[in-house]
């Protein structure tokens, strides 16, 4: 940024902004922070699902990236959550 002479405020702002454009994730500057924009951005109707799939991104992506879903059923269990649907707990 120094040698741009572009203060950390100002880039924070104009990534903000372009974070902002479709599709949602674009600008993000890793994997998780491209889930969460989108995450955002999409309109639940059911809060308590939100909440799983926020927290699995937070604390179980690499998880998830190595196909272990049990593993972070068993973490996030949305039975206890408000999830109550039985589908959002196979396995």
């Amino acid at each position: 940024m120094r040698r741009f002479s572009v203060s950390r405020p100002t880039v924070d702002k104009v990534l903000k902004v372009v974070q902002g454009f479709e599709p949602e994730g674009v600008g993000a500057r890793d994997l998780k922070e491209c889930l969460k924009i989108q995450l955002a951005d999409y309109n639940f109707e059911n809060e308590a699902l939100e909440e799983i799939i926020g927290a699995a991104i937070d604390k179980h992506l690499d998880d998830i990236g190595n196909n272990d879903f049990v593993k972070v059923s068993k973490r996030l269990d949305p039975r206890k959550r408000g999830g109550g649907d039985r589908r959002l707990h196979q396995g």
